[in-house]
């Protein structure tokens, strides 16, 4: 059956051309369709210009502190570095405080006020199709109900398992709406093998296979780059937030360099995560810089200068399905690179097996700095 669309909508919590996996990757695949194939939609910060496609926001009409971040402006992150810096960690607290029902109102409410909105959405561009992104609680089933109301396609892009990337309440709320979404979708899309594979066992839908793209640097222009890392020094390069997904395997890591016992070794962290956030979580030390987060261009830089690219994943986390079924949007960087890349990430999770069937890292998969330390010695 070949369905043929006039327009597609896009509701993701962020947004290109903001610093996030997903936005990034929305970026890269948003550059094949012409602007007017297709409208966005978020209720996070977003570029007031950096889009030519129509960029709508959700809103909660709900009284009290939502009505305030509601207020918050628009942002050109490209434009407005030092502000945007300064907002991110109110954007992250923004999100988190969203997803609670008692600020908001209850689930069922702020399901019933998004799909409102994006239905009228729907019908004002004349949307045939929805694409639902995973990172906020609330997107998948606001869309599953906006789209039955408009009679649309429905199709979920799944970055993280969606029933399991939440906790308590929250996920026993998106483990009920999962299924109903996931069945009743056109196409449902995810990042790697091992997220269909549990969409598959968990609901027996079939799922389809988009790798989060990365576009392929000059690396010839990369190796005349200015030096951003000390060229005496031996340079373990990570870039990206750094949160729960990732702590055991840092703490590893860290570990392993103190064990070594190289005064000219260096973990560089780039991120946005301050570092007093860092180092309550045990990732500090002497060995450790935290840098904050710079631009993509700069980051290819960065990366293309690394003597070991680090991609870690927790072995202890509150999120362990996430976890088994993560593709990073950063693999696809690493790779373009050309460095070596050591990867930490439990043995039955699709990162370890991929860079092992594959044979394009070195992978330690397991919480162990004597295992990290050889494996860092080696490649010295």
């Amino acid at each position: 059956m070949t369905v043929t669309t006039s327009k597609t909508a896009i509701l993701s919590h962020i947004l290109p051309p903001l610093p996030s996996g997903q936005a990034m990757v929305l970026e890269a695949l948003l550059g094949y369709l012409d602007s007017a194939e297709y409208c966005l939609i978020s209720q996070g910060l977003h570029s007031s210009g950096a889009q030519a496609a129509k960029v709508y926001p959700l809103t909660l009409n709900s009284p009290g502190m939502c009505k305030l971040f509601r207020r918050l402006p628009q942002i050109n992150p490209e434009k407005d570095t030092r502000l945007h810096r300064g907002l991110r960690p109110l954007l992250q607290v923004y999100h988190r405080l969203w997803s609670f029902g008692s600020l908001a109102g209850s689930h069922e409410t702020i399901v019933a006020s998004y799909a409102t909105q994006l239905e009228a959405i729907l019908e004002r561009e004349g949307c045939d199709v929805i694409v639902a992104c995973t990172g906020d609680l609330y997107n998948l089933p606001a869309a599953y109900v906006a789209s039955q109301r408009a009679g649309i396609e429905l199709i979920p892009y799944i970055f993280d398992d969606y029933g399991y990337q939440w906790t308590g309440d929250n996920r026993a709320f998106a483990l009920e709406w999962e299924p109903k979404v996931l069945k009743a979708a056109r196409a449902v899309v995810v990042t790697n093998e091992y997220m269909a594979r549990a969409y598959q066992d968990r609901y027996g839908v079939t799922s389809t296979i988009v790798r989060n793209p990365a576009l392929l640097p000059d690396l010839a222009s990369l190796d005349r780059a200015p030096r951003a890392l000390d060229s005496g020094t031996f340079n373990i390069v990570y870039t990206g937030s750094v949160y729960s997904a990732h702590y055991d395997a840092f703490r590893c890591l860290v570990a392993a360099l103190n064990r070594l016992g190289r005064p000219d070794v260096r973990l560089h962290i780039f991120t946005s995560q301050p570092a007093s956030v860092l180092a309550l979580q045990g990732i500090h030390g002497t060995h450790v810089e935290i840098h904050a987060h710079v631009s993509h261009d700069d980051i290819l830089t960065i990366q293309h200068q690394a003597d070991v690219l680090f991609l870690p994943l927790a072995f202890d986390s509150p999120i362990p399905e996430v976890v088994n079924t993560s593709s990073p949007g950063k693999l696809g960087e690493y790779l373009a690179v050309g460095r070596p890349v050591l990867v930490n990430a439990p043995a039955d999770s699709f990162l370890s097996w991929y860079f092992q069937e594959h044979e394009c890292g070195i992978v330690v998969d397991r919480p162990d700095a004597d295992a990290l330390g050889a494996a860092l010695a080696r490649l010295m």
